[in-house]
């Protein structure tokens, strides 16, 4: 789908569907003088007094319009208001053979309490609604007719960055959102490997470098290897360098992603009930990816490295036991008492080997790392750990400009003292109590005190379960807010 922004003039625009926000008919009748008596009764036939959510079709409404639809919204609009009713909508116009949607953008803004990047929040709705997954359907789906998406401004030199959401994310989230939705059998370490270097053969500013399980055997990456030793499938730390000549930052950006492409919990096994949605334990690795197609797509000057802990965590004979004692990258001994508890094991010599390797002015990784966080914080905002203030708090704001939202948890020096072991350096789990804060503490334990890190608990918001069990490709909206934010800095 393409994005096109255009000034707003509707005695000159032709779109086969115009969506204008109201809370009040008299302003949209000044703006169509000609047609005001037809939406009058029309809006008087169908009961419709612009309340929130309410939708008003004015079919064949003059020569160049093919369609209007008026959307409620209330004066001072929140963002889970805006969204809603346009996601509503959006799947209901995209059912019909409808190509191009112009969406009024000052009619939104008069009512939108948070005008800033109001442009994201409305195009997210249809790209939403736009995605299907159906690879493995025997009947595809048909094919949504809508191929263009125009955001009409009054001032439409203000929306550059905007248009570079819309298409990264466009890009990225659907990419996330594909290999989220990939089952174990088909994604698994390997097939990611592959789909680095598919991209690398794409875009000529991304190169690709990987460590196999020999390799990282003879560095030292013991807590890794302790979890991909039990399956069949070869275990891959994957690297994913973009260096366009324009980088403005000489120490890179890092994005590492827990990629675990089917999570059994080993040893430690996992109840049988839902254990399917385990092939989206990798939706941090899958955030990455679409992260790094997305500024690929975009030209982004900037230098970002994408590194992920690809591995599988089965029961195989080789398989690490609860009470194994295994030696990270960086030295330090870890008691596994969980085999369940195995994202952290992967990140941990990871995160190592991004600093040592590539010494990042930020390091950021994702992960789908604990259930105690989906019990905290629900589907609604990701938990985002760090202690660097300002790097926090550009991600929330990055989260509210893209409703896409985080929220700070503790990294407080008592939660640690829960993590002794009396055998080992540390242990990787810590009792019942705190559980997302104390896996979070975990990392800690692995990156440079003066390294600028932040990092995110997306269990509760990386897929939707229930009827509608989908990956959701967060927090792509959010990360992508924030590069887009450090590259116009």
């Amino acid at each position: 789908m393409n994005f096109e922004i255009q000034r707003r003039d509707f005695n000159t625009l032709a779109t086969d569907c115009l969506i204008i926000g109201v809370n009040n008919l008299e302003k949209v009748s000044s703006s169509f003088a000609d047609q005001a008596d037809q939406i009058q009764e029309l809006a008087e036939l169908s009961g419709f007094e612009a309340k929130p959510g309410q939708v008003l079709a004015l079919p064949n409404f003059s020569k160049n319009l093919t369609r209007v639809f008026l959307l409620g919204v209330s004066e001072n609009a929140s963002q889970s208001e805006l969204t809603g009713s346009l996601k509503s909508l959006a799947k209901s116009l995209l059912a019909m053979p409808i190509t191009q949607i112009a969406i009024d953008l000052d009619s939104f803004a008069s009512l939108y309490q948070g005008k800033a990047k109001l442009a994201g929040l409305v195009v997210q709705p249809f790209i939403h609604s736009l995605y299907q997954y159906d690879q493995f359907k025997s009947k595809k789906a048909e094919p949504k007719a809508l191929s263009e998406l125009v955001l009409l401004s009054s001032e439409p030199d203000t929306l550059s960055q905007e248009q570079r959401f819309a298409k990264g994310l466009r890009a990225g989230a659907t990419l996330t959102r594909d290999l989220g939705n990939a089952p174990g059998n088909v994604c698994y370490p390997q097939f990611l490997l592959n789909l680095a270097q598919s991209l690398a053969a794409e875009f000529s500013d991304l190169d690709i470098s990987a460590l196999g399980e020999s390799q990282m055997q003879a560095m030292g990456f013991g807590s890794f290897l302790s979890v991909s030793k039990g399956s069949e499938k070869e275990g891959k730390l994957i690297c994913m360098n973009y260096h366009p000549e324009n980088a403005r930052n000489k120490q890179p950006i890092a994005l590492v992603g827990k990629g675990i492409t089917f999570d059994s919990g080993g040893i430690s096994l996992k109840p049988g009930a839902r254990m399917d949605e385990m092939k989206y334990d990798m939706c941090g690795a899958a955030t990455v990816f679409g992260l790094m197609k997305a500024i690929c797509v975009l030209e982004l000057p900037l230098h970002v490295v994408g590194v992920i802990a690809a591995a599988e965590n089965m029961p195989g004979g080789g398989a690490t036991r609860p009470g194994d004692i295994v030696t990270s990258l960086s030295g330090k001994t870890i008691e596994i008492l969980n085999t369940d508890a195995e994202g952290r094991l992967v990140l941990c010599d990871a995160l190592t080997y991004t600093q040592r390797v590539y010494d990042p002015e930020l390091m950021i990784d994702f992960a789908t790392l604990t259930g105690a966080c989906v019990v905290a914080l629900g589907d609604q905002a990701s938990g985002l750990y760090s202690k660097d203030e300002a790097l926090s708090d550009a991600l929330v704001t990055a989260g509210e400009h893209s409703y896409d939202r985080a929220w700070p948890m503790p990294l407080f020096e008592e939660y640690s003292k829960q993590l002794e072991s009396p055998f080992a350096d540390l242990q990787n789990i810590g009792g019942p109590k705190a559980g997302s804060v104390t896996a979070a503490c975990f990392l800690a334990e692995f990156v440079d005190e003066d390294r600028a890190w932040a990092h995110f608990d997306i269990a509760g918001t990386a897929w939707n379960d229930g009827a509608e069990k989908n990956a959701s490709g967060r927090p792509v909206p959010l990360m992508l807010r924030f590069l887009l934010e450090k590259a116009d800095a």
